[in-house]
């Protein structure tokens, strides 16, 4: 079976990006005809050419490393925006987290992503993963930058994600600026779907959803496999009143 079959069977997507904590994987950026492998990136480096056998056996490591445990929950939380916070079209900011969720939103949603990465290395990984999937800026867009002052005006995003959170960067994005640049109605969703939460717990959501009166509600704060906080912001004062 060709390389882009087996992955495609195996129900990955076929750009997927190593995270910075698995240092001795190689992720296959894209593809070439007759099973030439182009481009192998480990952590972000361009390796050497493969083709034939070779590119096979690249391939099954590949499909049995620990990179794909990251990526394929980018590809269920991706899916499970829509279902959890009931919006399927507006914008959607992703502060931090990999390249596989801000692509697998643009694709499988009617959502306009916005990227936030303070790491340069990251947001040249997700622009390069964009063009490849042929995704304009007017669907997925990248922005490199600290995250502690978003860069939305007030009430503009339908939608927030951190998808990596952790001590570090609950101490550098407040809740309260979070509040600030959530529409009405609109929802927060902060967690660590991918797996190295640094020792995040639900008390340490808890107190950083406490700290500022933002005035967003908490749906939930739980462990269910991934320690997470969904939170919705109020109506608009008066909204409906006639």
């Amino acid at each position: 079976m060709k390389i882009r079959n087996a992955f495609v069977s195996a129900g990955l997507s076929e750009s997927y990006f190593a995270p910075r904590n698995h240092c001795n994987t190689a992720v296959l950026s894209y593809f070439a005809p007759r099973n030439h492998i182009r481009r192998v990136i480990s952590r972000g480096e361009i390796r050497h050419f493969f083709s034939g056998r070779l590119a096979a056996a690249v391939t099954w490591l590949l499909l049995c490393c620990p990179v794909t445990v990251a990526s394929d929950a980018s590809v269920r939380l991706a899916a499970e925006i829509p279902e959890q916070t009931g919006i399927d079209r507006g914008i959607c900011a992703v502060v931090g987290g990999d390249a596989v969720l801000p692509i697998e939103l643009a694709r499988t949603s009617g959502l306009r992503v916005h990227c936030r990465h303070s790491d340069p290395e990251i947001a040249a990984q997700s622009r390069e993963t964009a063009d490849q999937a042929g995704l304009g800026i007017d669907r997925l867009a990248v922005d490199i930058g600290p995250i502690d002052r978003l860069p939305y005006a007030a009430r503009m995003i339908d939608v927030v994600v951190m998808p990596d959170a952790s001590a570090e960067t609950l101490a550098q994005l407040s809740v309260a600026e979070i509040a600030r640049v959530l529409r009405p109605n609109g929802h927060a969703l902060v967690g660590n779907w991918s797996g190295g939460s640094d020792g995040l717990t639900e008390s340490m959501l808890r107190d950083w959803k406490d700290e500022f009166d933002s005035g967003l509600r908490a749906e939930s704060i739980a462990t269910d496999g991934v320690v997470s906080a969904h939170l919705t912001a109020p109506p608009l004062d008066g909204a409906g009143d006639w």
